[in-house]
């Protein structure tokens, strides 16, 4: 069985790179373009990984981390995939992990690194 990732970001584009990288990890990959379609997405899936922007139209990543802690029991992995590593505070930086959106090679690493402590 696949195991199944949230890819949350307002561009299409990134969401698309971000999605084909994930399938090539043998990912089931379900998109959602901000915070409220994620909910939705959240609410109705399981999701052992989500990778999301930090700063999109209606809200950001650490809402989405929130939300998540308050709301669920978290048993996926959380990803803040952005540029503006600088704008994440270090104690935001222990609830979730935080990658360049410039380094690809870094996702795939750390979800490659996050698939082998699972097994």
């Amino acid at each position: 069985m696949k195991t199944r990732a949230l890819v949350v970001d307002d561009n299409a584009d990134m969401r698309l790179l971000v999605r084909k990288k994930l399938q090539s990890l043998s990912f089931e990959v379900v998109e959602a373009d901000g915070v409220r379609s994620a909910i939705e997405q959240i609410d109705i899936h399981k999701f052992n990984l989500i990778v999301c922007d930090y700063m999109m139209p209606g809200g950001s990543g650490l809402e989405l981390l929130t939300y998540i802690e308050m709301s669920f029991e978290i048993d996926s992995h959380f990803i803040l995939f952005t540029h503006a590593l600088e704008q994440i505070a270090e104690s935001d930086r222990e609830r979730a992990i935080a990658i360049d959106k410039r380094d690809m090679a870094e996702l795939v690493e750390t979800v490659r690194f996050l698939q082998a402590s699972e097994d």
